[in-house]
């Protein structure tokens, strides 16, 4: 019996893994799109009002400091921001409310996932992971 079981499992697994795409219609990717591109290009205070309150805590906030307080810091460090091209890659619906969308700098050497998440009727960057490729 528990042969039988597991198969049946797994192809369940997978018919409820494949229904996660209905929600990428419920999704603004434009919005999404403009907001990684902004942040990208951004070279000043612009950038830090596009992370989210997790994201500018965990960044210039030192994770702990109330974000008030890590808004001032990025506003603060925002002279030294260097905007550059990116192009977009692939888009990823978690839920209605979270996406992560991958990016690479124009050269194509450094890889980006972006964590998305949405506040109210607006997308906003919540963490970013970088990488090197080869």
């Amino acid at each position: 019996m528990a042969k039988r079981v597991l198969p049946l499992l797994t192809v369940a697994a997978l018919l409820l893994a494949g229904c996660g795409d209905s929600s990428s219609t419920k999704v603004d990717v434009k919005q999404i799109q403009s907001v990684v591109k902004q942040f990208a290009s951004a070279t000043g205070p612009k950038a830090c009002r596009l992370l989210s309150p997790d994201g500018v805590v965990n960044v210039y906030g030192g994770f702990t400091q109330p974000v008030e307080k890590a808004r001032a810091n990025c506003i603060a460090h925002s002279s030294q921001f260097r905007g550059a091209p990116i192009k977009l890659t692939v888009l990823r619906v978690i839920d209605s409310d979270t996406v992560k969308q991958g990016a690479m700098n124009e050269k194509g050497d450094v890889t980006y996932n972006i964590t998305l998440r949405k506040f109210g009727p607006s997308w906003r960057i919540d963490e970013i992971t970088q990488r090197k490729t080869e």
